[in-house]
């Protein structure tokens, strides 16, 4: 487990980089989860038994209503846009995701290292998984998006596991759940920034609405009827996993 990057750099991607450079040459997998995040007990091994090159928690911004970090690209504006209405506790293919839990497997790291940034890989150790490209309308990306893009040009799908839904530590903990109450309004909009400006006032039509602080606990959710018979097949132990796992049965 590498806890901080080497280096006092404050710049996201800078020390994101520095933790791929520095991590197990031999590990299968690379786990990124950033020290604000709050997950289930069980996330990684819900998220491992997929088998997929890249998964992600299905995460939140710090900001009310909370906007899910999943995207999917849209043709007409050349860019990404948030994905507001999902399948409950299903695997979602998508086109990006957030970078606050996230699993990339050893063979994306790598083939993306030599793919993009060969000479400076094989000499320093650093792919440059994470940057900020610029995008098609003359913007850029941050470091999350832009390793999606350049992940899935590689051929490489993107997956967001939405039964894991940790906790983002802000003026409360955030989640998917503080979202949901918004969800149909916010569609009725179009999209998070429509729905915020068509508020009267936006302070207390938000935070008037806004849950009670909740306890920062790391526990399990309920998981996709697919992992709980896997789990219990595996011998893993999460709350309620076998009773989930005889219903999915």
């Amino acid at each position: 487990v590498v806890t901080s990057p080497r280096g006092s750099s404050s710049v996201v991607h800078w020390s994101r980089n520095a933790l791929m450079q520095n991590r197990r040459k031999d590990a299968d997998y690379v786990l990124l989860c950033d020290d604000d995040i709050v997950v289930p007990v069980d996330a990684l091994d819900r998220m491992l038994i997929h088998k997929k090159d890249i998964v992600s928690g299905l995460c939140t911004k710090r900001q009310d209503p909370p906007e899910p970090t999943m995207r999917l690209w849209d043709e007409r504006t050349q860019n990404y846009s948030a994905l507001l209405k999902w399948e409950d506790k299903r695997l979602l293919e998508v086109d990006a995701v957030g970078t606050g839990f996230l699993l990339i497997s050893r063979q994306v790291i790598e083939h993306m290292a030599v793919a993009y940034h060969r000479e400076h890989y094989e000499q320093h150790g650093n792919g440059f998984w994470f940057e900020f490209l610029k995008n098609p309308n003359g913007g850029e990306w941050g470091e999350d998006i832009s390793f999606c893009w350049k992940a899935q040009r590689l051929g490489y799908r993107i997956f967001a596991d939405t039964s894991v839904c940790p906790a983002h530590i802000g003026d409360y903990s955030y989640t998917v759940e503080d979202y949901l109450p918004y969800q149909d309004e916010v569609i009725a909009a179009g999209n998070l920034d429509r729905y915020r400006q068509q508020q009267p006032d936006a302070a207390s039509a938000i935070y008037g609405r806004r849950p009670e602080r909740k306890e920062l606990i790391a526990r399990p959710t309920e998981p996709t009827a697919e992992v709980a018979t896997a789990l219990v097949d595996l011998g893993i132990s999460f709350a309620d996993g076998e009773v989930l796992a005889e219903k999915a049965g």
